[in-house]
């Protein structure tokens, strides 16, 4: 499919990001005889910086073994391939306040994706993909193209060094292919319109748009909102 669906992606996350970075440092910043929110306003009294909340998990599991509880979540559930998705433990707890979920327990994923293959470089070449360890991680879901809609089982098992606790979430990753065939997907060049013949894709609405760079190629994407 067309590289631009990812270009979109990217900007999406980018601007949440840049947002996200903003809001941080506006909250670091204090002193001065401006505002009062985080830092110290105007010479006076201290106040606590303010703390973004984070997104809402898409999907969650919870079991309990023992004195520990297992709570994981996806940050989201489904999507269109290649779909990337944050996995998080951190609110697993412990009975005994000896045990810290985040320095003492032993997590371990399967996304239940043998097809995703193994690592060629970094720190982990030869290993395979389908795995993870620690209470936060991330999988890039990516069937083969034209399989149609496929739901991947994650499971994920917590150790405290005596008790397992194991749990599972579903992932449903839909073929862009499908997603994407015909006029959901648009072609785009800045010198005019394409012709059918010129788009890969059959059916796909043909525009000409000035503000593309004006470098003789033909641009692919899809709708932003397919992509939220």
């Amino acid at each position: 499919m067309w590289t631009g669906k990812t270009v979109i992606a990217k900007g999406v996350f980018w601007g949440a990001s840049v947002a996200l970075m903003i809001g941080l440092g506006l909250t670091a910043c204090g002193g001065g005889g401006g505002g009062t929110t985080g830092g110290v306003s105007g010479g006076g009294t201290p106040t606590a910086p303010v703390v973004p909340t984070a997104p809402p998990l898409a999907s969650s599991c919870t079991a309990t073994a023992g004195g520990l509880t297992l709570s994981a979540g996806a940050s989201r559930d489904s999507g269109v391939a290649p779909l990337a998705v944050f996995f998080d433990a951190t609110a697993s707890t412990h009975s005994d306040g000896l045990i810290k979920p985040f320095h003492d327990i032993e997590y371990r994923w399967s996304f239940g994706d043998p097809g995703s293959g193994n690592w060629a470089t970094g720190s982990r070449p030869g290993n395979s993909r389908n795995s993870a360890t620690g209470p936060v991680t991330a999988h890039v879901f990516e069937p083969a193209l034209g399989a149609g809609t496929q739901t991947f089982t994650v499971t994920v098992a917590a150790f405290d060094g005596t008790n397992t606790a194991t749990c599972q979430i579903q992932i449903t990753v839909d073929d862009p292919n499908v997603v994407f065939a015909g006029a959901a997907t648009t072609c785009v060049s800045a010198t005019g319109v394409p012709l059918p013949g010129d788009c890969p894709v059959a059916g796909a609405a043909l525009v000409q748009q000035a503000d593309f760079p004006d470098n003789n190629q033909l641009i692919g994407f899809c709708p932003a909102a397919e992509h939220l």
